[in-house]
């Protein structure tokens, strides 16, 4: 993975992602939340699903009780959103919480018993903080992309219903799984910067 994600995600966390890899998967997991989420159902002519709290895979051989939990929090150094690595317990207790296990709904049944042969973050660039100026520029991180033999996806920290059009991160997931959703949401953040003006 690239060396300037360090700068966007803690040290631990980029240590997880890096054990991510060579991992296999054993079952994936989607935390909705109640009343707001469509659980998956089928594959969607967009390639998109929406889910709000996180997007959990279960790999063997993984440091952190053999799940990567993918979701998102405030960044610390000002912008308000980033993905993020969670542990899976932490969340599940949030009462809002409706698990869903897709492990043998299509396409994610193909993963199942795959190694995870590439991890790939995506980031871009804000001067977002409570003063924005020219020392604040830093990298958010707002996509991450598993590889697998037979299928690759993205999970983004994006707009449910807009993040095809909104690049921004915000506190909600999109999860990608065609190579057509994929490359939509990486042309859109492509040179993106996300410029605020303070004083």
């Amino acid at each position: 993975m690239p060396g300037h994600v360090l700068a966007a995600l803690p040290e631990g966390e980029f240590r997880l992602l890096e054990g991510a890899i060579g991992g296999t998967c054993t079952s994936l997991e989607l935390f909705h939340m109640r009343d707001a989420d469509a659980p998956f159902a089928e594959p969607e002519p967009s390639g998109l699903h929406d889910v709000t709290w996180a997007v959990v895979l279960h790999l063997t051989k993984h440091t952190a009780g053999d799940s990567l939990c993918v979701t998102w929090e405030q960044d610390a150094l000002g912008n308000p959103n980033r993905l993020s690595l969670a542990e899976r317990g932490r969340l599940r207790s949030v009462d809002s919480v409706v698990v869903q296990d897709i492990s043998a709904h299509a396409p994610w049944s193909s993963i199942i018993g795959q190694r995870c042969v590439a991890v790939r973050p995506y980031t871009y660039r804000t001067n977002y903080a409570r003063h924005p100026s020219r020392d604040t520029w830093h990298e958010v991180l707002w996509g991450l992309e598993f590889a697998f033999p037979d299928l690759t996806f993205l999970v983004a920290a994006a707009l449910h219903g807009s993040a095809d059009r909104d690049p921004t991160a915000h506190d909600e997931l999109v999860v990608a799984y065609t190579s057509t959703a994929i490359s939509r949401l990486v042309a859109l953040r492509h040179n993106y910067e996300e410029v605020w003006r303070g004083g």
